[in-house]
């Protein structure tokens, strides 16, 4: 039976039940240029949403502007009296507006009086109930419904013989929380429809607006493609009219299309008859791909929702529990059975001004919490100093997380920007540990259908911080890392948010860009088709091209202006490295709307999915984007879209079925248990030669250099600075291990630490040089064909490689200087020793090669660096990227070895001094081996810091002759984990818990080698036996 919502939207539906009531109201009123408007519902004045999306101005009875932040999840979904008025003031004829009021009740329209006298008039129609009454009072129009509850619709607004051009009155910008608003009762929801309708197609829009006809066009076009029964299409277009046919029969054609298209796509087998589980959420004070997932930066307001019956009615269930303060709720994950949700919540009572870092707002964190569905009752998951987000179930029944727990800053811009990475915990929040060490952010892991993790990676070692932020895959233990797509791609300038599309290997996702929150367009992956590049990527949303990368990203303003966030864009956020396939011509509808975009893609098939959308400009850092921006729409790859909820007042994203689904198979861990407690794990290269770009044939491969990068440990970029590159990480050299004449490699290194490699000649010099980073688990046994070999080329059949059939090699340190890494201690004595007597800085046409401090440097590496070929972000020749030419950087691309090949003066290098001078020139322009300021100082006069030696077993000990020992994954099984520290004076051991610095609290802090690792002593006891 239907309910009594699907009656009234049919009835609202077809256009001959609509009741036309000619009431026409005039008032003597001065001649308006624009109209201030004030709308008053029962005597009291009411605000209208937080912002203007689209055009969008919603007032209700009790409306959630008037809940505190206390009482914020308490208050009604559904209003009995409501009003919606849309329109853009540059198009006074856009304006409409949709009444539901029950009996007695009225709305006034109050118009500020202008410069001359003019009448007012509109057309009013009863849409639904009984008729309301339009009276014209002094300045006013008044809606009464005198007889009963009604539904009008007012349109076609005048000033004389003008279109009256209204300006609702703006809702004050507040810091407080941000409200959701009753759902929309049926007759609202309909014109919101139809207002989402003529906004898509130009109906009365600022910019390129279209008539009825050229809009009805390009609807069939849409239709065409898309997936509507061809006799109704058919049907339908043989109602076309002629172009000059009047505008009210081009108008109510056009509405017969849309409802057609409504119709076919919700009657579609492919979308699911099930709630929609969902989040109403503001997005960040600072919209940033890395600011808008910190606590620091959330503003108050949503929730978690269940829309009940999409496509049917706007009606939701608030899921969200009513003693959590207000706060900030995000990316909602259903359990396999569907009786459980996590989400990341963080409570926040006031928006912050700004994205500083400050004492009022740096204790804020987003945390996990888990609610049963049947009864609403919630547990929090994660606690501490961290942010925790994007949880997702594993099939094991662990939960897979992001999370600040490792520690560390990012490498560019302002800050502070902690880096978080993947993390796992068990069911109910035991163990949380991080399971990658990669050294900056991970974002959006999901489980693909054979069981690994997908997710995202901003990967940019020595080359462009802005471009690389695309798709990789784990195990589930955080081992076997794999680029799956992009690692070398500018365009788009990251991938968010992939999904995998049910029964397919392909991913859905989001095109987004860096310098802003994740929003854009969205695209297919299938990576049958390669790895890198347009031939893998799908456009499904081809009306909005990739932010940053082709179209130009508003740049936000630095804090939020006291309206709207809508002030005029002057500046923008634009990739100068452009991909030969860009697209290039704006779209239509970018054109109508600038920077729309959209997010939060669900995947029904390959051309059909759920997604949050909106109109409105998607706004980069540093400013903030509009409360209430985001709708959610079921969505085609042929242009055709369909609005199910929208609230007007805050963004709505996240959508998914609620629905169970079978959890993907478990994936095994492939660690060794006898290197597990060593630390340690092998890699195994089967053969260097397959590489790509192709290395030289003439220069045989004898080692590989393995180089650690460290994190960072203080916020900004360069703050301070370690290497002469922009943003550049900080380094040492583990050592080198040997390369087989067949080009195979095996051997341990370290686990738990983030390494590249250099293939190197036979004088020590790097051939080629990664510009990613790989890492170990603890006991991982991984392996590779070749040097970044070609993904899609035929690997060459061969015998069993020699390396595998041998131990693996252990590491063979580098020289003095290089770990730590330090120039004053690698190159300076060697410059004593053969230049400086010529080159003090006497002579002023001849470089000074002493170690003088200069600037950030010295005074002899300022003076060489210029005669180096190193790697930097933002270097000339666009850095030599996406993929790193062989021989272009390091020593072998150095003018500096070709002088010193060639004979300077009377120097004669020793082995050792070559050895020295290779690996300084191929180690990117660095110089200093620490970003503490207090250590560089020594290093700078050629001190010793003292920095924790990382040994083979694992074991390490700092300048006080502390001992430290890695235990990943617990030595006793009771901490997984932690790091143990044995006091050099008792002999006692401790563990340490990971957390952030704080200057309230006192922490103890030691430089690794590998990090820096900031701890809390918990406890003490002697060393278990053994």
């Amino acid at each position: 039976m239907r309910t009594r919502e699907q009656r009234l939207l049919q009835a609202l539906a077809s256009r001959a039940l609509l009741a036309l009531a000619a009431c026409s109201a005039v008032q003597n009123m001065p001649d308006l240029q624009a109209a201030q408007t004030t709308v008053t519902l029962n005597g009291r004045p009411l605000p209208p949403a937080h912002a203007t999306a689209a055009g969008v101005w919603f007032y209700a009875e009790g409306e959630r502007g008037n809940a505190g932040p206390e009482t914020l999840n308490a208050q009604r979904s559904t209003s009995n009296d409501q009003v919606l008025l849309t329109g853009h003031g540059s198009v006074p004829e856009s304006w409409r507006l949709t009444a539901s009021l029950r009996k007695d009740e009225e709305v006034r329209l109050i118009f500020a009086p202008g410069a001359a006298p003019g009448e007012i008039g509109f057309k009013a129609e009863t849409l639904a109930g009984q008729p309301l009454t339009c009276q014209a009072a002094s300045n006013t129009v008044v809606i009464r419904a005198a007889s009963g509850a009604g539904v009008i619709r007012l349109t076609r607004f005048v000033c004389g013989d003008r279109p009256l051009a209204i300006v609702p009155e703006r809702r004050p910008l507040t810091h407080d929380p941000v409200g959701c608003s009753p759902d929309p009762l049926p007759a609202v929801a309909e014109a919101l429809i139809e207002w989402d309708w003529r906004m898509q197609d130009g109906i009365g829009t600022p910019r390129e607006p279209r008539t009825y006809a050229q809009a009805f066009d390009r609807l069939i076009k849409n239709m065409e493609a898309g997936s509507i029964a061809p006799v109704a299409l058919a049907e339908l277009r043989a109602r076309r009219l002629p172009d000059d046919a009047p505008d009210a029969e081009w108008e109510d054609l056009w509405l017969a299309a849309h409802r057609l298209r409504r119709e076919q796509m919700l009657s579609d087998p492919r979308f699911p008859k099930t709630p929609l589980l969902f989040v109403k959420h503001v997005p960040s004070v600072m919209s940033h791909q890395l600011t808008q997932m910190y606590g620091y930066c959330a503003r108050p307001g949503g929730g978690l929702f269940i829309l009940k019956e999409p496509g049917v009615t706007m009606r939701t269930r608030n899921l969200t529990p009513d003693s959590l303060p207000a706060g900030n709720f995000t990316t909602p994950e259903l359990s396999f059975d569907a009786q459980r949700v996590l989400f990341a919540y963080c409570p926040v009572k006031k928006m912050p001004p700004k994205w500083d870092f400050t004492a009022d707002n740096r204790h804020l964190r987003y945390h996990i919490y888990e609610l049963q569905m049947a009864d609403g009752s919630f547990r929090p998951l994660t606690q501490g100093d961290t942010d925790n987000f994007f949880p997702v179930y594993l099939s094991s029944g662990d939960i897979l997380f992001s999370s600040t727990m490792r520690g560390g800053y990012h490498r560019c811009g302002s800050g502070p920007c902690f880096v978080y990475t993947l993390s796992r915990m068990g069911a109910n929040g035991e163990h949380p540990r991080s399971i990658s060490f990669h050294e900056t952010h991970e974002w959006n892991p999901v489980l693909l259908p054979d069981g690994r993790v997908l997710y995202t990676r901003w990967d940019y070692v020595d080359r462009n911080a802005v471009l690389y932020q695309h798709l990789w895959t784990a195990r589930p233990d955080g081992g076997n890392v794999r680029i799956y797509y992009g690692n070398n791609t500018w365009n788009p300038a990251g991938i968010w948010e992939a999904r995998p599309v049910p029964g397919t290997h392909r991913v859905m996702a989001t095109a987004a860009p860096h310098h802003g929150m994740t929003a854009g367009s969205i695209v297919l992956v299938d990576t049958l088709k390669g790895v890198d590049g347009s031939e893998p990527l799908r456009r499904l949303t081809p009306d909005t091209r990739f932010p940053e990368s082709e179209t130009r990203l508003a740049h936000g303003a630095g804090r939020p202006l006291p309206a709207d966030f809508d002030a005029p864009v002057t500046r923008h956020w634009h990739s100068p490295l452009q991909e030969t396939w860009s697209q290039q011509k704006p779209t239509e509808e970018e054109m109508r709307w600038p920077g729309h975009c959209y997010k939060s893609p669900w995947p029904l098939d390959e051309t059909l999915f759920f997604a949050s959308y909106s109109f409105d400009q998607l706004i980069g850092e540093p400013g903030a984007n509009i409360p209430n921006m985001f709708g959610i729409y079921l969505c085609d790859a042929f242009g055709n879209k369909e609005l199910l909820f929208r609230d007007p007042n805050i963004s709505s994203v996240w959508a998914r079925p609620v629905a169970k689904r079978a959890p993907p198979p478990e994936i095994m861990s492939l660690i060794d248990p006898e290197r597990r407690n060593k630390g340690t794990g092998t890699f195994f290269l089967s053969n260097v030669m397959e590489s790509w770009p192709y290395l030289p044939t003439n220069r045989p491969i004898t080692a590989l250099r393995l180089f650690e990068v460290l994190m960072k440990t203080t916020p900004n970029i360069d703050a301070p600075k370690v290497a002469a590159g922009l943003g550049a990480p900080g380094r040492q050299v583990l050592g080198t291990v040997p390369v087989e004449q067949d080009g195979s490699a095996y051997f341990e290194a370290p686990a738990g630490t983030p390494l590249y490699l250099q293939a190197l000649d036979e004088k020590g010099r790097a051939v080629q040089t990664m510009r990613s980073l790989i890492y170990l688990q603890p006991g991982e046994m991984e392996s590779c064909i070749g040097c970044h070999e070609h993904r899609m080329a035929k690997t060459q059949p061969r015998a069993h490689a020699h390396a595998i059939r041998r131990k693996p090699s252990k590491i063979t340190p580098g020289p003095e200087g290089s770990k730590p890494f330090s120039y004053p201690r690698l190159v300076q004595p060697i410059l004593d020793k053969h230049c400086v007597s010529c080159h003090d800085g006497k002579v002023p046409k001849r470089p000074n090669l002493t170690g003088a401090p200069e600037g950030w440097a010295s005074r002899s590496f300022n003076a060489l660096i210029k005669h180096v070929a190193y790697s930097s972000w933002n270097a000339p020749n666009q850095n030599y990227e996406p993929l790193t030419e062989p021989l272009r950087f390091g020593a072998l691309g150095s003018p500096l070895l070709k002088l010193l090949e060639s004979g300077h003066g009377k120097v004669k290098l020793t082995p050792d001094e070559w050895e020295r001078l290779n690996t300084w020139m191929d180690a990117n322009g660095a110089f200093y081996g620490t970003f503490d300021v207090q250590k560089q100082k020594k290093q700078l006069q050629g001190e010793d810091i003292g920095t924790i030696l990382n040994t083979p077993d694992g074991l390490a000990t700092d300048a006080k002759g502390h001992v430290y020992l890695s235990a990943v994954n617990g030595v006793d099984g009771t901490y997984p984990g932690h790091i143990w520290r044995m006091d050099a004076a008792s002999g006692q051991w401790s563990v340490f818990t990971p957390c952030k610095p704080h200057p309230s609290r006192t922490r103890e802090m030691a430089e690794t080698g590998r990090h820096r690792l900031v701890y809390r002593l918990q406890s003490a006891w002697p060393a278990p036996a053994g």
